[in-house]
């Protein structure tokens, strides 16, 4: 889990945003396919220098929210106010390796 992640002890957005700060690495890093067992791959795309994230049918864009944390633009309330957050873990050699939106809900990066 990563060491600023937002959420309070029931897995909401809690923390404050920590002002100020910029991703880990360029955008282009993050790109590629995680995955979950359940919920299957989880896919990050660039265009127009904007993240993406699409799952299950659904896509939305990702704003840099702090540090390796983007936020959701989901079209409907209700998958804003489940998933708003997307936060990567990067590994020791500097490459996102997973995907998650709160502690319980991560995806694994895909072997490319």
């Amino acid at each position: 889990m990563a060491p600023y992640n937002n959420f309070d002890e029931r897995g909401r957005v809690g923390a404050p945003r920590l002002v100020g700060t910029k991703p880990s690495l360029p955008l282009a890093s993050y790109l590629g396919t995680y995955r979950h067992p359940l919920y299957g791959d989880a896919e990050i795309t660039l265009a127009a220098g904007t993240l993406s994230l699409s799952l299950m049918g659904l896509t939305t864009p990702l704003d840099h929210w702090q540090l390796d944390s983007f936020r959701t633009r989901w079209s409907t309330q209700f998958h804003r106010a489940v998933l708003p957050l997307v936060h990567f873990t990067i590994d020791a050699r500097g490459d996102p390796q997973r995907l998650w939106f709160n502690p319980r809900l991560e995806f694994g990066r895909a072997q490319q």
